[in-house]
């Protein structure tokens, strides 16, 4: 079985935390709970169930490089209803699973902007 967990980028400072719990407040977005810390600013990003090939979890929103050294971003895919990697921004590579494994979290779209400048120079 899948296990669902989440970590949240907290805007205001600008770092990454672990989410321990959710809750709905009166049909809002979600009120996120880290360790006794809460927010409604935040960007929330789900677990995909699957590790790299280093054993590394990875989330949506991580960047991950394959053995070409190309990066990819893992994204959510409504018309797949699956977690993808983009390459080129009109490229999503279908997986069963296994392809994460075979590659390398390097980082995230939150902490690491210049992989996502390196990210831009390659879909030119």
């Amino acid at each position: 079985m899948k296990e669902i967990k989440f970590r949240a980028w907290d805007k205001n400072k600008e770092r990454m935390r672990k989410v321990v719990r959710l809750h709905w407040l009166y049909g809002k977005s979600p009120l996120s709970f880290i360790n006794g810390w809460h927010s409604y600013d935040w960007q929330l990003m789900q677990y995909t169930g699957l590790k790299d090939k280093n054993g590394k979890e990875i989330y949506e929103g991580d960047i991950v490089i394959d053995d070409d050294e190309y990066l990819y971003i893992v994204t959510w895919h409504n018309e797949h209803s699956s977690f993808v990697l983009s390459h080129d921004f009109n490229d999503l590579d279908d997986y069963d699973g296994s392809i994460f494994e075979v590659r390398k979290v390097v980082g995230n779209i939150f902490e690491d902007p210049e992989l996502i400048m390196e990210f831009l120079k390659e879909c030119e």
